[in-house]
């Protein structure tokens, strides 16, 4: 039985040698973390109330309590509100390695190479478990829901043996199941109830159909991401550089993940335009994955130098020179970042009357906010643009959404003052 995830000599004897663990409540615990729920977990065998934070424990003491839970079983989560601070995350390792101890009960051998990978609840956090580069690359392969096992190890270029256990960990967490047989219709989606749990309150917005228009708009902008990534590099996947700060860096990754799972999840969206969204799922596991490992590809050539210059450009009152920086920073990383910027560069340098300028520019800018949900820069700039054609509201809600990702964004906060001071002027 691996321990290896777990580098805490303490944490790891939390852990009964020779122990299985209950694998209804290893799923739960994994569905709560997966989806980054806040709940309150009890055991009908263990005492005491361990308590969940955006899916991970509040402390050390909650930490070691889920992991007893896990063996005991008997298990209640009962979800709350978001409370508290950010924690830090801890859970992962002892879900995987609890895992470890149910995968004799879901072998994945020669016997299973005609099944297909189906998809369960807590596929939206596989990319954040400790899984190797080998099974990320195979999940990076899953643009096609009915290919086989087989098919997919051939494409990854390893073989069942391989990867046997760590797919009967994944497979005991409840991320993926084997469906026997080849080809086979619609996959389920994540978050689908599961048996003996209480059916969960749906909005009535949840099943509302999407108009037509909607649907296309959603299927254009996909297929425009995927063209984005298809050959950028990991940090360009996952819209940021290797120098922003460790946390910034996890955040994003954890929302890259998030969002094209919900979206392989919306069954208001037909087939087609999840499996876009499945396809770009799995390029962003495998970056993330080589992110956290520290291997990720780098960018071509570092966008530092354009980018700098681009701003002193601006700074200088120069918009039609900045183009050019932050069109070369575009083309060597395909950045959120460069194009967003580009974007402010086109319109800021377009005249008055060249309506088509302008609206390249702020096409460029909101391509960026559709692939970066986690960078301010990209809402700030839209909301620049929104303030000198004055639509002050839209302004506004641009602006809050950049303060909500980066409260410290400085010339964020100065526009909104700014945006204030105009609304109040109309009243």
């Amino acid at each position: 039985m691996d321990r290896s995830t777990i580098e805490n000599e303490e944490e790891r004897r939390w852990h009964p040698e020779g122990a299985v663990a209950d694998e209804e409540t290893l799923q739960a615990l994994a569905r709560a973390w997966a989806l980054k729920q806040s709940a309150f977990v009890r055991s009908q065998r263990v005492e005491g109330r361990a308590v969940l934070l955006n899916g991970e424990p509040r402390d050390p003491a909650d930490l070691e309590l889920l992991v007893r839970m896990v063996y005991a079983g008997a298990v209640e989560v009962r979800q709350a509100d978001s409370f508290g601070s950010r924690v830090p995350a801890t859970l992962a390792p002892h879900l995987w390695h609890a895992a470890g101890t149910l995968a004799g009960q879901h072998v994945v051998d020669s016997s299973s190479l005609d099944a297909t990978l189906v998809d369960g609840p807590t596929i939206i956090g596989v990319g954040l478990l400790p899984i190797s580069h080998e099974l990320r690359r195979l999940l990076a392969f899953r643009d096609n829901p009915r290919a086989t096992l087989r098919h997919l190890l051939v494409e990854a270029a390893t073989r069942v043996e391989v990867l046997g256990d760590e797919l009967s960990r994944v497979i005991a967490l409840g991320a993926l199941r084997l469906r026997k047989g080849t080809g086979g219709g619609t996959r389920p989606r994540p978050g689908r109830p599961r048996r003996k749990e209480k059916p969960r309150a749906v909005r009535p917005t949840a099943t509302a159909p999407l108009g037509h228009r909607k649907v296309e708009q959603m299927r254009a902008r996909l297929e425009r991401e995927i063209g984005l990534i298809t050959d950028a590099d990991d940090w360009t996947v996952v819209g940021v550089s290797p120098g922003m700060p460790p946390t910034a860096i996890q955040r994003a990754c954890e929302r890259m993940t998030d969002r094209y799972a919900r979206m392989m999840d919306d069954e208001r969206l037909p087939d087609e335009v999840r499996d876009l969204a499945q396809e770009i799922h799995a390029r962003v596991l495998l970056s993330v994955g080589r992110i956290n490992e520290g291997n990720a590809s780098a960018p071509p050539l570092s966008m530092t130098d354009p980018m700098a210059q681009g701003h002193r450009f601006l700074e200088e009152g120069r918009p039609d020179l900045a183009t050019k920086c932050f069109a070369k920073a575009r083309q060597d990383t395909s950045s959120p970042m460069a194009s967003a910027w580009l974007g402010w560069a086109v319109f800021a340098s377009a005249g008055v009357q060249d309506v088509a300028a302008r609206q390249k520019g702020r096409e460029l800018v909101e391509l960026a906010t559709n692939t970066s949900d986690f960078l301010a820069d990209p809402a700030y700039l839209m909301a620049r643009i929104d303030f000198q054609e004055g639509n002050l509201v839209r302004s506004w809600n641009w602006l809050e959404k950049a303060m909500k990702i980066e409260p410290d964004h400085q010339a964020g906060g100065a526009l909104l003052l700014q945006v204030r001071a105009e609304i109040n002027k109309e009243r």
